[in-house]
């Protein structure tokens, strides 16, 4: 499977479930990551409540420890810096959640045409 050569950034692939670097590395994600990813892709360079994601993760905020999430992201960093030799462009935002501040673009096929990703329904109304 070969990213598209015209789009130069992070691409998602929901059906392999994997995330290529814009240096070309590809990295394997688990459930959990390519979620949390998902979510924040659909509103790259916007901050994401902490509890939003952990709905995106299907958890109820309400029982989930916020470590849990801390120690994903931590995960998916080093993962991410390990496998592809390049930091994820994923942001902390003190006190409120997270930030996705690179060009990424996302396929659902599985010809592995890259589209960018549209806001949820939800997304909107944010």
């Amino acid at each position: 499977r070969v990213r598209p050569a015209p789009f130069e950034g992070w691409f998602m692939d929901a059906v392999t479930w994997t995330l290529h670097g814009p240096s070309g590395g590809t990295a394997q994600l688990t459930r959990s990551e390519f979620a949390l990813l998902a979510a924040l892709a659909r509103r790259s360079g916007t901050a994401i409540r902490r509890n939003d994601l952990i709905q995106a993760l299907g958890h109820d905020p309400s029982y989930y420890d916020a470590r849990r999430m801390e120690a994903l992201v931590r995960r998916l960093r080093t993962k991410v810096q390990e496998t592809l030799l390049e930091p994820l462009p994923l942001k902390t935002v003190h006190g409120y959640g997270f930030a996705f501040t690179g060009t990424i673009a996302f396929s659902e096929r599985a010809t592995g045409s890259a589209v960018d990703i549209p806001p949820t329904p939800t997304d909107a109304t944010d």
